[in-house]
């Protein structure tokens, strides 16, 4: 049994839009490390998770890319009145989803790095959104099994962090359309119809600088 998240100071809500965008990215490349960051609105005691903007699945490590990236996305912030509220990764080994603690993966400590990163550029609340790529996982076996309707609001594919104090750690939130299954409905139509091949990061958009990538149509 997982380890329930701890109750929260900051208070965390991720629109449905935001949710499908980063599991679309992670799906993707199922066998890359992806990330993303989060843009929204905060007020005292709550962030709001409007959009997740999908950043890179083969460069993460490399700070001159990030810097390159986040010079856009502030742009786009201003002309869009968002803020950027967080930061989204999906570890490429499915085994290893943990983010908080002393003891990460190699790719985990780089998704701290950046998110330490936001947070002191911010100097205000932010969260991080990990993909749990197991429960993804079974998020797809309730659907094709058929028993999604009791089971499903238990798992949302996502671990939600805020900081407390020098450590970031998991809290409960809440993800729109999770809890009566008809987010992670709407993922499976989504992946059917092939939108996650259709979903632009910004590694794609320098290699063909036409797609554009600091807003989709893949999620409506």
């Amino acid at each position: 049994e997982k380890p329930r998240p701890r109750k929260m100071g900051v208070k965390v809500q991720v629109k449905q839009g935001a949710y499908l965008t980063s599991l679309l990215h992670a799906l993707k490349y199922p066998s890359a490390s992806v990330n993303g960051v989060l843009l929204g609105q905060r007020s005292k005691g709550e962030i709001v998770v409007e959009q997740a903007v999908p950043l890179l699945h083969a460069h993460l490590a490399l700070a001159p890319m990030m810097d390159a990236a986040f010079a856009l996305v502030e742009e786009h912030c201003k002309t869009k009145g968002l803020k950027v509220v967080g930061y989204y990764h999906a570890n490429a080994t499915h085994d290893q989803n943990k983010f908080a603690g002393a003891t990460i993966s190699p790719s985990m400590a780089v998704a701290k790095r950046i998110a330490d990163r936001i947070y002191d550029t911010e100097k205000d609340e932010c969260c991080v959104m990990i993909v749990d790529n197991k429960e993804l996982e079974i998020i797809s076996t309730l659907l094709k099994s058929g028993s999604s309707n009791n089971n499903m609001g238990k798992y949302s594919g996502v671990a939600l962090h805020t900081k407390n104090g020098s450590s970031w750690q998991q809290v409960e939130g809440t993800v729109e359309g999770v809890e009566d299954g008809t987010a992670q409905a709407e993922l499976q139509a989504l992946v059917t119809r092939g939108a996650h091949r259709e979903l632009t990061d910004f590694d794609n958009h320098l290699d063909d600088a036409s797609r554009g990538w600091l807003t989709t149509s893949v999620v409506a």
